[in-house]
């Protein structure tokens, strides 16, 4: 992308409104096009959200236009006023929102400004538990996404199955990308761990919830162990069931096979030394992790579930496992042993490069912006 001009003909400003509450896998996303947009020539960005962490620190880091409307001091009709006003005073031509609070109180702002045009990104699928709070909050988003909002933009085609039943002729597909550079970069920090030439090296890197199954690693780990396959295991991640976890490694005797190293603030070096990333979850969209260790060349042994098997369709880039049985994830991991040393780590950079990388999400969004305000100028002009 070239960077941004002072003259800006055919510009389009852009709101994006977020919660910002987490460092997880929307929120990389939502950084990543950020980013990638405050480039662009023919963007003017704002950001907006409802919670101080980390993605502030990491848009202000790149002198992105950021604001704080902080929800645990604020009320939803507080920071619908305060955004109106914004609105008012910037005159969006989009607002893009990214929750389902946002979708709402960003697409009511939009209702009453003359100039801009709303659209949602919906990241996942809908974990809420049922009450009848969620169940009022779920038909007012609904309302919204289908009344008042003129796209609504999936990240993977299983979940654009599911939302067209529920938005009809508004849902479009843009998959997750990531800045492959940045990434490289990134891994290039020494790291702490040292590498063991002789062993497999398998990481989890992500949060431990139950939907992750980390359990299953650890039974895993065990029957390979029981083989006396030189494998080492690393999780990194924190959650709800960290304890779970540490209490099943001890009590199996895995210590000296597997290594709890809990938050990473750059996993990025221990990464690109894993010789295979391990996702046992019982579902995932589009997982970030899995992008980004293809960016590094790491491979891939996946739960085909969401979007993994499209992902994994090429032999060298991983391999999807359709059971949740340890046995299978075991299998795949002994055929990696035997072929560690002539593995390619080349095909899963090129990968990225020519169907995943930030350029191709951002102007994809771009696109959308254009076309929802009916201007249309070619990409990357000025």
């Amino acid at each position: 992308m070239q960077p941004k001009s002072a003259t800006i003909k055919n510009s389009v400003t852009v709101i994006q409104l977020a919660s910002g509450d987490l460092w997880a896998g929307a929120e990389v996303q939502l950084f990543t096009l950020s980013k990638s947009l405050q480039r662009h020539p023919q963007v003017n960005l704002h950001v907006i959200l409802l919670n101080k962490g980390k993605l502030e620190a990491e848009l202000k880091k790149q002198r992105i236009s950021t604001y704080v409307y902080d929800e645990s001091r604020l009320s939803s009709i507080q920071i619908f006023k305060k955004l109106s006003a914004l609105c008012k005073q910037l005159r969006p031509d989009i607002l893009h929102t990214h929750r389902q609070k946002e979708n709402v109180i960003g697409s009511l702002a939009c209702l009453f400004s003359d100039s801009c045009r709303s659209l949602r990104t919906i990241h996942g699928s809908n974990e809420h538990t049922l009450t009848l709070k969620s169940v009022i909050q779920n038909a007012l988003d609904i309302f919204c996404g289908n009344f008042l909002q003129k796209r609504v933009v999936s990240v993977t085609n299983e979940l654009t199955g599911k939302l067209k039943s529920i938005y009809p002729l508004k849902v479009v597909t843009i998959p997750n990308g990531v800045d492959i550079d940045s990434i490289k970069a990134a891994s290039q920090a020494p790291s702490m761990l040292k590498s063991n030439d002789e062993e497999l090296s398998v990481g989890f890197f992500g949060r431990l919830v139950p939907v992750k199954r980390v359990d299953l690693i650890i039974d895993i780990a065990e029957a390979l162990v029981a083989r006396a396959k030189n494998v080492h295991f690393y999780i990194a991640g924190t959650g709800p069931e960290e304890d779970k976890i540490r209490s099943l490694i001890i009590n199996r005797d895995l210590s000296e096979h597997i290594t709890l190293l809990s938050h990473l603030d750059n996993p990025y070096p221990i990464l690109k030394q894993m010789d295979c990333v391990l996702l046992t979850s019982d579902h995932e969209g589009s997982p970030m992790i899995l992008l980004e260790a293809l960016s590094l060349g790491t491979y891939i042994i996946a739960h085909n579930t969401g979007e993994i098997g499209n992902y994994l369709s090429q032999p060298t880039l991983g391999q999807a496992i359709d059971s949740q049985n340890p046995t299978d994830y075991s299998k795949a991991l002994e055929s990696l042993i035997e072929e560690k040393q002539s593995r390619d780590r080349k095909a899963g950079p090129k990968y990225i490069i020519e169907k995943y990388s930030n350029e191709i999400m951002a102007n994809k969004y771009l696109s959308t912006y254009l076309d929802i305000c009916k201007h249309k100028p070619k990409l990357g002009t000025h």
